[in-house]
């Protein structure tokens, strides 16, 4: 879906204001509405409205999207788009929940053989965390529970609880994929619905059809979310987080990152695993491109997931360039603003706008020598152009509205051979992943590693070992936390 914006009125009253010493032009930055944004049939619906107003800082448009039961700001047009979308999920969630099919599926979740296991295959790590604090659900306790359930023909407990999590991690992964929405998502609200009725699913025997037939999303908003960057797009939900990760991590390796740069890349202590894997996919795509490391290494200082979102969406736009407009030999990163240098030659600077203002401080983008044209994810003001083409500088403008299906870039760094990853699936089972206490029962070790969806590719000969535990934030979906 192209976005257009109706500037047309903010441009006949738009101030300029006269600055430098050559008395270049400027202009303050408009005040926006969603409407003009986002389109009017967008900004509201049954379950959800988008606030009128609209803050900008000259680049990105920033929205308050709201419903009965949450509101959430929205740094971009693309995040408000999702968050709109997740509003919509989390709505029919609760629907679901007050169906019968529902009910009966919590009811024989309670009653069944896993029902022990719950806050273990949930919430990994915070239910190791209460079992270190010598709570009254000990490990035996698990393995007993276990052991009663013959899922699979698991030569031990630890198997069968690793199966036990690889399939509600795949049933979590299929139900957001469903609803339309990311299953790595920092949406709190939507996570801890996500996980009520994939518990319902898999513990229960409730069926994901069954549930989604409750409360079925509308048609428009399956259209919108088609248009949104999706890792769920082209049956990605089968992928599991640990398959990912090891996918980025030696793509990354291959970028001449050392071990562990690509290790803290790929468990960002803010960024989640959907922004670094389309991170890494772009630059993947990108083969004999220099300044990719370079730019790998700037995307791990993100500070907060406004960053980590820039880093991705910038690293999609330049494979777009690269693929769409023409080749490019190099990328180069000068204080915090993004560059690339075509086969052509000349210089390009790369820029994640909404609305593109011809501020100051928008203006020194083109102040660089050598630089012949600009590539905007965006809209650009009738002022930025004239600016600009004074310069004699080229404007590409809403560049991401041709863009290609994430999951064809995903496809740049996945194995040859990507299944779902099932209990059944053969693979290594690896633990030790973020140890984060002392052996707890039955020897199973350091405890995290034996209750995650960690399972490798079936040609995996290489083990994950992530970085220290005081490098990943709550926000951060783990492998143990991939269901958080």
């Amino acid at each position: 879906m192209v976005i257009k914006f109706l500037f047309s009125s903010l441009v006949l009253l738009a101030t300029y204001t006269a600055a430098s010493a050559e008395n270049e032009l400027y202009e303050q930055i408009p005040t926006l509405t969603a409407e003009e944004s986002l389109g009017k049939e967008i900004i509201k619906g049954e379950n959800y409205h988008v606030a009128p107003q609209v803050t900008s800082d000259g680049l990105m448009n920033e929205y308050q999207v709201i419903s009965s039961f949450l509101e959430l700001s929205a740094y971009s047009n693309s995040l408000a788009l999702e968050r709109i979308q997740e509003m919509e999920a989390i709505a029919a969630i609760k629907k679901i929940k007050t169906s019968e099919a529902y009910a009966k599926g919590i009811e024989n979740a309670a009653n069944g053989p896993i029902a022990m296991t719950k806050n273990i295959i949930v919430d990994p790590i915070g239910a190791v965390e209460s079992l270190a604090k010598g709570l009254s659900n000990t490990l035996a306790d698990i393995s007993a529970s276990i052991g009663g359930m013959q899922k699979g023909e698991s030569s031990t407990d630890t198997e069968a609880l690793m199966k036990d999590v690889i399939g509600y991690n795949t049933a979590k992964r299929r139900l957001a994929a469903d609803l339309n929405v990311d299953v790595y998502s920092s949406n709190k609200l939507l996570q801890e619905e996500l996980n009520d009725v994939t518990w319902a699913i898999f513990a229960g025997g409730a069926t994901i059809e069954a549930a989604l037939s409750v409360a079925p999303i509308a048609a428009s908003l399956s259209v919108r979310a088609a248009t949104m960057s999706s890792t769920n797009n082209q049956g990605l939900w089968k992928v599991s987080a640990a398959t990912l990760r090891e996918a980025g991590e030696k793509a990354f390796l291959k970028m001449d990152l050392n071990k562990e740069e690509a290790e803290k890349l790929m468990f960002h202590s803010v960024c989640t695993l959907t922004h670094q894997t389309a991170l890494v996919a772009g630059l993947a795509s990108m083969n004999n491109v220099s300044g990719r490391k370079e730019f790998a290494q700037l995307a791990l200082s993100a500070e907060n997931e406004q960053a980590c979102r820039r880093y991705q969406e910038i690293a999609e736009l330049i494979r777009s360039y690269h693929v769409n407009k023409q080749p490019i030999n190099h990328i180069s990163v000068e204080k915090n603003r993004i560059y690339v240098e075509p086969e052509a030659g000349g210089k390009t600077v790369v820029v994640l706008s909404d609305y593109f203002v011809w501020t100051k401080e928008n203006a020194a983008l083109a102040d660089v020598e050598g630089v012949n044209a600009i590539w905007v994810s965006g809209i650009v003001s009738p002022l930025a152009k004239q600016q600009l083409s004074l310069k004699n500088i080229q404007v590409h403008e809403n560049v991401f509205a041709n863009f290609p299906e994430k999951a064809a870039i995903l496809a740049t760094i996945l194995p040859n051979r990507v299944e779902e990853e099932t209990g059944n699936k053969t693979g290594k089972l690896f633990d030790g992943i973020l140890s984060i206490g002392s052996e707890i029962g039955n020897g199973v070790g350091s405890v995290a590693g034996g209750v995650a969806d960690t399972i490798t590719g079936e040609n995996s000969t290489e083990k994950i070992t992530p970085p220290s535990q005081s490098t990943v934030s709550s926000n951060t979906v783990t492998p143990q936390e991939e269901i958080k």
